[in-house]
């Protein structure tokens, strides 16, 4: 059952306070997690869009590290092109922004003095 278990069904089931091999899987499943986490293994996700830079939709530019990108060198680029540049690019080339225009706010930023122990 192990390998089987989600994250979330591990945590559902040592939250209920389950008994026997469900709690003993759940807790190795936990275990492994944060190991892997840990071990640098998983990497935050970073949400962010892709802004009309120069209100023109000839440039694209990431909302997360700011690095702009040549959308379309047409004299009157459209819409429909810096929309098929959003479509295109679902990540930013330069930080991996994942760019689906979700909201980040609520996520806790890690500072300096966040460390594993």
């Amino acid at each position: 059952m192990l390998d089987t278990l989600s994250p979330l069904e591990a945590a559902e089931i040592i939250e209920r306070g389950d008994c026997g091999q469900c709690r003993y899987d759940a807790e190795n499943t936990a275990i492994r997690l944060l190991r892997a986490i840990a071990a640098g293994e998983y990497t935050p996700v970073v949400h962010g869009e892709w802004l009309n830079f120069c209100n023109d939709f000839s440039t694209a530019e990431c909302s997360e590290c700011g690095e702009a990108y040549e959308v379309s060198s047409d004299e009157n680029p459209s819409e429909d092109c810096f929309n098929a540049f959003k479509q295109f690019y679902k990540h930013c080339p330069s930080c991996g922004a994942r760019m689906d225009g979700k909201d980040d706010s609520h996520v806790k930023k890690r500072s300096a003095h966040d460390t594993l122990h």
